[in-house]
C-alpha cells in the first residue's frame, strides 16, 4: 500500500539526482538545480504530499518544473515555477529558474523582474549565474548600461560573460552612432545606426527607440513610414503621451488637423503636465487660425492680405529638417501663397515657392500647374509644357476630378502651340499687342508700327516685310484661330510634321533641365531612390532590380574608361528587343558622389536612395571609379571605415591607359548591343556619343524589365 511505502534515505535521494543530472542535456538557460537531502521524489510528492511541509513541497514542484524546462515545456515548467514560488516566495532559485523559461519563450521583461526580485533575495551573498541572466535580460531589452552594471560584479572568468559584454558593446556603438548622425542632422545614417541596434535585441524594442526611430522617417520626409512606425509605437505603448504627441505631430505636418488636435489633446488628458503635448496643440491652433484668415482673405479677392497671412502660417509651421521641412502642410500653403503672388503679377517670388512646395510634395499637381503658368508668363515655354504635362498626368493619378484635368488638358495644349510659336515668329509680339485683343487693336497697331518701320518713314523694309505678315494673318478671323491652335499656314499642327528625332531631343533637353535643377529625367521619366532598403526591410538598387537616384551635375568626359575594351558580337536571327534602344529603357540620371566626399556621405545618401553602386568622380568631375555600397555598408558595420575616411579609399578604379579602348553606350545604342556589352560586366555607363555627359547607368535588370514589359 502506499502508506507502507518507506522513504529514501537523503543519500540516495542525492545519487538519484545526481544522476538524472548527468543525463540531462546541458542549456545556456537551463534552470538553477539545488539538491536538497530533504527534498522527496515527484512519486512521494504524489502519495505523501500531506504530510510534508511546504517549502518541501515546493522543492518537489521546484524539480517538476526542471524536467519540464529540460524537455522545452516552457509554459508548463512556467506553472511549476510559480506553485513553487507561491509555496516559498523567499526562495531565489524558484524566480531565476521561471526567469529562464520566460527568456526561452522571449519575455524578457518578465524574466528581468524574476532576476530582480532573486537578485534583492541574494544580495548579501550574489550568485553569478543570477546577475549573469540579468546582464542578458537588460541586454535583450535594449539596457545596455544597466547589462554593464550587472557585468562589473562578476569576475572575468565567469562562463558567458565575455559574450554578453561584447555584444552589450557592440549594442552601444549602434546607439552612440545613432544618436552621432542625428545631431549633425545626417538622417539616413542615424535611422541605419538604429536599424542595427533593433537587430541587436532579442526582446520588444524599446518605447524610445520606437520614438526614435518615428523621428528618423519624419525627418527625412518619409511620410507613409513615419505614420507605420508611429503605429507600431502605439500598439506597444497606446497610452504613452509621448507617442501620441509623434503621432500627432505627423497629423500636424500631413495636413490632418482635425486628428492632429485629437491627439494632442489626448495625450495631455493621460499626462496634464506632458509640455510637448501643451506646445503642438497651441501651435496646431495657431496655424490653423492664421491659414483660414489667409483662405478667407484669397477667396474675398485681398491678395495682399491673404499673403501677409500665408506667410505668418508659414513661419509657425518652420522648415526644421527635423521635422521634414514642414512637409506637406508647409507645401500646401507655399503652394496657396504662390498662386496669391501670381495673380498679384509678383512672379518672381511666385516661382520661388513653387519650387519650394514641389520640393517638399513632387506630386502636387497644384503646385506644379501654378509653376506652369508662372513659366508661362516669365515665357520659359519648354519649362510650362514639361510642369503642365506633370500637373496632368498627378491630377489623373490622384483621382482628381475629370473637369480638372480637362482643363489642365486645355493649358498643355496651349502651352506647346506658345513653345512652338517662340521657335518661329511671334505675330503678336511682333505688333506688341495682348494675345486675346480685339481686332480693331490689332489695325491699330499695324498702323502705330507702320509708321516706325515703313520703308518710306526711314524704317527697316525686311522688319516691315515681317509686320504685314503678321498683320495678314491676325486680321483675318479663321486664320488668326488656325494660328492660335498652333496651325500652320501649310495645315501642320503643333505637334505634327515634326523630325523623327525629335521625341528624344526633347528628351534629352528634360534631361539637361533636371540636372541643373528642373524636373523630368532621362527618357523624360521620373527618378526615384534604389528602391527597397530601411526599416523594417530592405532590397534592390542599381544593379538589381532598381530604379535610378536623381542626377546630381553634368561632367566633360575626356577619359571615361569602359569596364571592358573589346567590342562584343551581337547573335543573329530576330530579337526579342524589336529594334529598341538604349532610351526604351526609360533610364532615370545616374548619380555620383566626388571622390574627395567622406564615408559618412556615401553612407547616408545610399541609406536615404538605396543605391547598390554610386559611380565616383574627381575634381574636374570625371568619372574615375564606383562604390560597392554593399561592401561599403559591411565594413562600416565591422567599424573598420570610419565616417570620416575618404570616398575614393573605398572605390573600385576604372581601367585607365592609352591602349584602353571604349565601347559606347548612348541612347541610341541597340539594346542587343547592351546586351552584349553586359555580358562581361554587371552595369553600362550611358553617355553621348562624345562622352561630355553622364546621361545614366543601365544593368542587365533594366533589359529584362523592357521586355516584361513591352511583352516578348
Amino acid at each position: 500500500m502506499p502508506g507502507n511505502k518507506k522513504k529514501k534515505s537523503g543519500a540516495a535521494r542525492k545519487k538519484q539526482a545526481a544522476g538524472a543530472s548527468a543525463t540531462a542535456p546541458a542549456a545556456a538557460d537551463e534552470p538553477i538545480v539545488i539538491p536538497d537531502d530533504e527534498m522527496e521524489s515527484s512519486s512521494d510528492a504524489e502519495n505523501g504530499a500531506d504530510q510534508l511541509d511546504l517549502p518541501a513541497q515546493a522543492e518537489i514542484i521546484k524539480e517538476r518544473g526542471n524536467d519540464q524546462f529540460r524537455k522545452s515545456q516552457y509554459d508548463s515548467a512556467i506553472e511549476s515555477y510559480s506553485k513553487a514560488i507561491s509555496m516559498n516566495p523567499n526562495e531565489p532559485s524558484y524566480l531565476t529558474n521561471r526567469a529562464a523559461s520566460y527568456m526561452a519563450l522571449k519575455k524578457f521583461g518578465l524574466a528581468l523582474a524574476d532576476c530582480q526580485t532573486a537578485a534583492s533575495l541574494q544580495s548579501a551573498n550574489p550568485v553569478p549565474k543570477t546577475l549573469l541572466r540579468l546582464a542578458r535580460c537588460h541586454l535583450a531589452l535594449g539596457d545596455t548600461p544597466a547589462c554593464l552594471a550587472a557585468l562589473r560584479d562578476l569576475p572575468d572568468s565567469t562562463p558567458g560573460i565575455q559574450d554578453v559584454r561584447r555584444r552589450a558593446e557592440g549594442l552601444e556603438l549602434h546607439l552612440q552612432r545613432f544618436k552621432d548622425a542625428k545631431e549633425k542632422n545626417e538622417w539616413g545614417a542615424a535611422r541605419l545606426a538604429l536599424e542595427q541596434a533593433v537587430e541587436s535585441v532579442e526582446g520588444d524594442v524599446p518605447v524610445q527607440w520606437r520614438c526614435w526611430r518615428v523621428e528618423c522617417e519624419v525627418a527625412r520626409g518619409s511620410w507613409a513610414g513615419a505614420q507605420n512606425a508611429v503605429s507600431d509605437a502605439l500598439r506597444l505603448a497606446p497610452n504613452s503621451s509621448e507617442v501620441l504627441t509623434l503621432r500627432g505631430l505627423i497629423l500636424f505636418l500631413t495636413n490632418q488637423i482635425p486628428k492632429a488636435i485629437q491627439h494632442a489633446q489626448q495625450a495631455l488628458r493621460l499626462d496634464p503636465d506632458c509640455t510637448p503635448a501643451r506646445q503642438l496643440l497651441r501651435r496646431i491652433k495657431e496655424v490653423e487660425r492664421i491659414k483660414e484668415e489667409g483662405n478667407t482673405f484669397f477667396k474675398a479677392g485681398r491678395l495682399g492680405e491673404a499673403v501677409e497671412r500665408y506667410g505668418e502660417a508659414l513661419e509657425a509651421i518652420g522648415e526644421a529638417q527635423s521635422e521634414g521641412g514642414g512637409g506637406p502642410l508647409r507645401a500646401v500653403l507655399l503652394s496657396n501663397r504662390a498662386t496669391a503672388q501670381f495673380k498679384l503679377k509678383q512672379l518672381e517670388p511666385a516661382l520661388e515657392d513653387t519650387n519650394a512646395s514641389l520640393a517638399l510634395n513632387p506630386d502636387s499637381y497644384k503646385a506644379l500647374r501654378t509653376r506652369a503658368r508662372i513659366h508661362l508668363e516669365l515665357e520659359h515655354f519648354e519649362d510650362a509644357v514639361r510642369d503642365f504635362k506633370a500637373a496632368q498626368e498627378s491630377a489623373e493619378g490622384d483621382g482628381t476630378a475629370m473637369g480638372e484635368v480637362r482643363s489642365i488638358a486645355e493649358e498643355v495644349k496651349k502651352a506647346e502651340v506658345l513653345l512652338k510659336r517662340s521657335k518661329t515668329k511671334d505675330y503678336y509680339k511682333i505688333l506688341n499687342i495682348a494675345r486675346d485683343c480685339a481686332d480693331s487693336e490689332i489695325k491699330k497697331a499695324y498702323r502705330r508700327e507702320s509708321l516706325i518701320h515703313h520703308p518710306d518713314k526711314g524704317g527697316d523694309e525686311e522688319k516691315f516685310k515681317i509686320l504685314t505678315e503678321a498683320y495678314t494673318v491676325l486680321s483675318d478671323p479663321q486664320r488668326r484661330r488656325r494660328y492660335d491652335m498652333g496651325v500652320d499656314e501649310d495645315g501642320e499642327s503643333a505637334g505634327g510634321g515634326a523630325d523623327p528625332m525629335m521625341g528624344m531631343q526633347m528628351n534629352l533637353a528634360e534631361m539637361l533641365a533636371q540636372m541643373q535643377g528642373g524636373r523630368g529625367g532621362f527618357g523624360g521619366f521620373s527618378g526615384g531612390g534604389f528602391g527597397g532598403g530601411g526599416f523594417p526591410g530592405g532590397g534592390g538598387g542599381f544593379g538589381g532590380g532598381h530604379t535610378h537616384g536623381m542626377a546630381m551635375a553634368t561632367a566633360p568626359l575626356t577619359s571615361l574608361n569602359p569596364l571592358s575594351s573589346e567590342t562584343r558580337s551581337v547573335s543573329p536571327g530576330p530579337s526579342k528587343y524589336r529594334g529598341a534602344v538604349v532610351e526604351d529603357l526609360q533610364l532615370p540620371p545616374a548619380f555620383a558622389l566626388s571622390r574627395s566626399e567622406n564615408v559618412a556621405k556615401a553612407i547616408q545618401l545610399a541609406y536615404d536612395r538605396d543605391f547598390s553602386y554610386i559611380p565616383v568622380l574627381d575634381s574636374r568631375r570625371k568619372p574615375v571609379g564606383y562604390i560597392n555600397v554593399a561592401d561599403l555598408k559591411t565594413k562600416w558595420e565591422a567599424g573598420s571605415a570610419n565616417p570620416s575616411d575618404l570616398l575614393s579609399n573605398y572605390m573600385t578604379k576604372f581601367a585607365r591607359g592609352t591602349g584602353v579602348k571604349y565601347t559606347v553606350i548612348t541612347p541610341e545604342t541597340p539594346l542587343e548591343e547592351l546586351e552584349a556589352f553586359l555580358e562581361t560586366t554587371d552595369f553600362a555607363i550611358v553617355t553621348d556619343w562624345n562622352r561630355k555627359f553622364v546621361l545614366g547607368v543601365a544593368t542587365k535588370d533594366d533589359l529584362s524589365n523592357f521586355v516584361t514589359r513591352r511583352g516578348a
